[in-house]
Formats: structure tokens, sequence, C-alpha cells
């Protein structure tokens, strides 16, 4: 705020004559004032001007303003004159025209020598000191009196007042906004309205509230300070937990915050580490104190990693953890350096390393028997799907080596049974193309090699008989013809999943049959099923009865079974007994 160098501000709020002593109770007046007489209210005395008149508060006649004017320089703020009559002589006199022997004004004016009142030839007052906004004037005699000595200019109601140097929003310096709202300073209690010409005392805030001069919709009214500002000085800062700094703003009403690198102590960033925090220097642990200083421990035996000795297990610090570089796979021998262990590597004694029985081939340990990339030695791979067996690259078991290649002959095309049977387009199972027939001596060339009779009744006879095979039932005779024999059961043919067969053969009987059943199974026990019919009706004649089925599940051997039983005594005979794969 700026100042007088004759005068120093005094606040007065709101309801109040700016002078207590001239605009003050009656009791406050000089002998001869000529006033009204006091109502409760602040009233300006006869011939008194400069009175500062605020809403509810009056002037004595004729110098009367309304609730929104100030009466000041000898004119009231809208425009209209004054007469400018010496006024009553007090202790101070706070507006524009000159008094009764009046000290130093306050506000708006200097007190001048008045006119002798009380004496016929007494002598003027002496004329006061400048006042804070115009200059001393010296008041006329009075009835037989000398004129006092005054200022020696007299008043000019046109000359602007003299507010000083104004830097921003103070009191008594210009404004143009009626009604804007503003306070006497930073951190300060009293707050400021505009009257359309200057700024003028608004009031004070009470108990802890502080007046708030931020633009917005508070400001110049008061506002409850932070609760760690109040009663500082604006800039105080202090802590909030162990690193954040907070400044007090301008008003006490705003805070500003700042993350200190370290720790906050006493309202100031400080230290020179994070709380808590671990570290090492060379082999010696350091800790973080809570103030943010370096604490040293015992200088360690093996290495230090993060702010703590490693142990004698694992005494070295690589990279943030402690290993022992004679058996760290991943820090073999110094830090960083991998050992393979996908390749079956491993660190022993700080050097990466295969097991004992294997070979170090390019980062890779190998068996040399087994490994079919190093068979035998480093690098030597078996090819044509041969494996390595003992060091040697052969076909496994199972395959035959056909042409340099290892051949599956159970199911390989080109190889089909043996090295160089072709299957053409027809698949190849069990050794056999599609097409052929699995049964062997299915059409009894050889007679019955390979089948077998079981007799569940006695009488029953069994052979060839020309390009067929015979069983001779007496009545209610009952007996199975099986292929293949109990003397050969490798010769079982393996059933596929879901591929397709055909089961055909020729058979008559020389009377009707009491059933008939042709079989598609497991060739031992449990003799499981894999298709079975019973709608064949053999007649005396040669009947060819075909059968194509899917398979609905696997089996590794399978045989063929034709079971009858006769009525009265009958001979049935077979020939032509194929099960082809498609």
């Amino acid at each position: 705020m700026h100042s007088n160098t004759h005068l120093t501000r005094s606040l007065v709020w709101p309801a109040l004559c700016l002078s207590v002593l001239a605009c003050g109770s009656s009791g406050d007046k000089a002998a001869g004032d000529t006033g009204a007489a006091d109502d409760g209210g602040e009233n300006c005395t006869m011939g008194e001007l400069g009175c500062t008149c605020y809403p509810n508060a009056t002037c004595n006649n004729p110098f009367v303003c309304s609730p929104t004017q100030i009466c000041a320089q000898g004119q009231d703020v809208d425009g209209s004159p004054v007469s400018p009559t010496g006024g009553v002589g007090g202790t101070t006199v706070p507006v524009t025209m000159p008094g009764e022997g009046g000290t130093t004004s306050v506000i708006d004016a200097s007190a001048g020598g008045g006119p002798s009142i009380d004496a016929p030839l007494g002598s003027g007052g002496t004329g006061g000191a400048d006042g804070l906004d115009a200059p001393a004037v010296g008041g006329g005699s009075g009835t037989g009196g000398v004129l006092g000595a005054g200022g020696a200019t007299p008043l000019d109601a046109s000359v602007p007042l003299d507010t000083g140097p104004c830097s921003g929003p103070e009191l008594a310096c210009p404004c143009s906004t009626v009604g804007a709202l503003n306070c006497v300073g930073h951190a300060q209690k009293g707050m400021m309205m505009c009257d359309g010409a200057k700024w003028v005392p608004n009031g004070a805030c009470t108990g802890t509230l502080l007046c708030d001069t931020m633009p917005g919709p508070t400001q110049g009214t008061c506002v409850q300070p932070i609760a760690n500002c109040a009663n500082q000085q604006p800039g105080y800062s202090y802590c909030s937990g162990t690193n954040n700094k907070i400044t007090c703003g301008p008003d006490l009403l705003t805070v500003s915050g700042e993350i200190c690198p370290f720790v906050c102590a006493a309202g100031q960033c400080s230290g020179e580490c994070t709380p808590s925090t671990l570290d090492c220097d060379g082999k010696t642990p350091l800790s973080c104190a809570t103030n943010g200083t370096w604490l040293r421990g015992t200088t360690c035996t093996s290495d230090c990693n993060k702010g703590a000795c490693c142990s004698t297990s694992a005494p070295n610090a690589c990279n943030g953890t402690c290993v022992d570089l004679q058996t760290s796979n991943t820090n073999c021998g110094a830090c960083g350096v991998p050992c393979s262990t996908a390749g079956g590597q491993s660190c022993r004694l700080g050097l990466c390393q295969c097991a004992t029985g294997m070979t170090d081939c390019s980062g890779t340990c190998a068996s040399l028997a087994t490994s079919s990339a190093n068979c035998g030695q480093c690098g030597l791979a078996c090819e044509g799907g041969r494996t390595c067996q003992a060091g040697l690259c052969l076909c496994p078991s199972g395959t035959k080596e056909c042409l340099g290649i290892c051949a599956n002959v159970q199911s390989d095309k080109a190889n089909c049974g043996e090295c160089g049977i072709s299957c053409g387009d027809s698949i190849c199972y069990g050794g056999t193309c599609g097409g052929d027939n699995l049964i062997l001596n299915g059409d009894f060339a050889d007679g019955g090699t390979y089948w077998n009779v079981t007799q569940y009744t006695t009488g029953v006879t069994f052979g060839t008989s020309g390009s067929a095979y015979c069983l001779s039932l007496p009545s209610y005779g009952y007996a199975t013809l099986g292929w293949p024999d109990k003397l050969n059961p490798t010769l079982a043919v393996p059933i596929a999943l879901g591929y397709g067969y055909t089961l055909s053969y020729t058979v008559s009987s020389t009377s009707p049959l009491y059933s008939f059943l042709a079989k598609v199974g497991h060739a031992v026990s449990p003799y499981t099923s894999v298709y079975s019919t019973t709608v064949d009706k053999p007649g005396t004649t040669a009947t060819q009865f075909t059968h194509s089925f899917t398979s609905s599940y696997s089996d590794t051997g399978a045989g063929i079974a034709f079971t009858v039983e006769a009525n009265s005594a009958a001979t049935v005979c077979f020939d032509d007994v194929s099960l082809v794969l498609h």
C-alpha cells in the first residue's frame, strides 16, 4: 500500500465515518459545534466538508449524502456543489475544508485556522499541517478576531485528490467498477469496495478468517485459511509425509506442493537418499535413515548386494542378485555368462560342462550312442528314417531298409509286406494291399491248412471234397470252422478302425440247417466280434454270399469263423473264403 509522507492511513470500516472524533459521537466534537444533536448515527458538523457518508449513515443538513454517496472536496460524488464554509475545529478533521484550529487530518484534507467563535476579539486557530489529500487552508477571522495562520494555498475543489503512487488495488487508489471487492493486502483482514472512483474500506474479517485477493467468486470476502497456514506468513512452508513440501499462498488460503527428491524436513527439501532405501559402497552396506542420510554398516567378507552381505553359499553379487559363480547356470565363472541348459549344459567349477557320458557338440550335450544328429560322432546325422542305435544309424524296429529308406512294410504302399511290393492306388494295411484277400488258403487249395474245426457234439467229421472243405454233422450236430488255426495265430489280420471291408464265401448244405453264423472277430479269446451275420441260408446248391461293412473299431489280430448247427444230418461245404480291405 502507498503512504503519505505526512500521515498514516487509518482503516475505518463500513457504516462508520472515517474520523472517529470529527464524525463520531457528539461528545467528541469541539465546543462551538453547531451540528444537530447526536442520534446514534455518524453525522457531519455544520460547515464541515469531507465527512464520508456510507449506507445507513447521514451527515447533517445541508450536507446530507444519499446512502450511496460520499461527501468530499466540497461536492457530493454526484457533482452537486457544497458551500466551502470553515468547519468547527476538533482534534481531527477528516475532510477537505478548513476547520477551527484543527491538527492534521487523516484521510481527505487538512485542518485550517478557523474564526474565533467564543471571544469577540479572539484570534483564529493556528493552521493545521497538510492533510493526506489536500493542502491546509487558513480559516476566516471570527467576529473581532484575526485571520488564523493556515495553509498558503486555498482549497480548490476542482483539483483531484492526491492519492500518491498506486501499484494496484489499494485504499484511496482509483477504480471504476462500482461494488467491486478486494482486500487491503495479502493475508489481511481488511476488505475494500470500489465506489466508482476509488477503493474505500468495506469492513474487516472476524476471528481467524482472512480476506481473499484471488480473482474469483470469493475475491474481497472472508475465507477460512488453510489450517497449517493460519497465523503464518505468506510463503511459509511445512512438510506433509516424508517428502512432500507444502508452501502457503499469498493469502494463506491456498497451498502449492513440491515433491522433494529425498526428504522434507522443517518445511525444506533436504537429504541425500530416500529413507529406508538400501545400497552398497563397495563391500560396505548402506541404509538410508529417516532424515535422508546414509548410515554405513559393517564391511562384508563376501560381496555386498542391495545393502546386505551375500551368504557364503552365494557369495558373489551379479546384477542385483547373490550367486555362486562356481555353480550358477546364468553366471558361470563370471557375471552374465550363461550355460546352454537347453542343450544339457550345467555350471561346474565355474565352467559350462556336459554331464558324464555326454559330449559337447557345438553347445549341445549329445549322446553319441543314441543321438540321431550326432551318431557316433558330432555332426553325423542319421537319414532315411534311420535312428542311432549303439552309435550306428539303423532302421527302427518294425521297419525294413528298402533302397536306403526305412519302410514300414505294414503300411507303406510302395513296400507293402516286403520291399518293392507296390499297392498302386490301393492302401497298404497290415502288410496287405487293399483289394487283396487277407485270408491265406481261403480257397482251400492246400486242404485244411491254417483252418481249425471245433466240435461241440460228437460224430462230426471234416475234410476236403474236391476244391471245397466240408463238415459232416449228425442230427443236431454243432461245430465251428475257424481261421487261422491255433498253430498259426500270427496269420491273424489287423482290422483298421473306420475302414471298409468285404467278406465273401461260397457255401452249400445237403439239408436245411438249424442255424448258420458267419463272423469276423478276434482270433483268440475273448473272440470279440468285428462283424457277424446270421441271415444267410445255405442250400443244396453252392451259393456265394457277400457282405460289406465298415469296422467300428480296430483289431490287431482278427480271423473268420463259421458256426453251423444241424436239424438232421447234413454236410456243409465251404469254398472261396475271402476278406478284402477297400
